[in-house]
């Protein structure tokens, strides 16, 4: 969950939320880590879509998402708690399964 991750990241929970939404960045440092916890790489994150837009929305939940990147976080967050968005991101090129991502150091 988010308040999951922001717990191992040292921040809160509303500071992953601004990062999904677009509204900050994180830090290197904290992209990193975040990267290492979720177990995607970071071009992964901000690999380009397909088709340009300007928001990006979670094709389960319907959420929106200023920046793909975002979306991704969004998405990889959810597959740990959620059949619907597990299914998801199993469709994701190079992503790792949804049961092998942890939180756990």
């Amino acid at each position: 969950s988010r308040a999951e991750v922001a717990e191992r990241l040292g921040v809160k929970p509303a500071t992953i939320k601004s990062w999904c939404l677009g509204r900050r960045c994180p830090t290197v440092v904290r992209l990193l880590e975040l990267c290492k916890i979720l177990e995607v790489d970071v071009e992964e994150l901000f690999r380009k879509p397909d088709e340009p837009r300007q928001r990006y929305e979670c094709p389960v939940c319907n959420q929106h998402f200023r920046r793909p990147v975002g979306l991704r976080i969004h998405i990889a967050l959810r597959a740990r708690e959620d059949g619907e968005h597990g299914r998801f991101y199993e469709q994701v090129p190079g992503a790792p399964e949804p049961a092998s991502i942890s939180l756990s150091a």
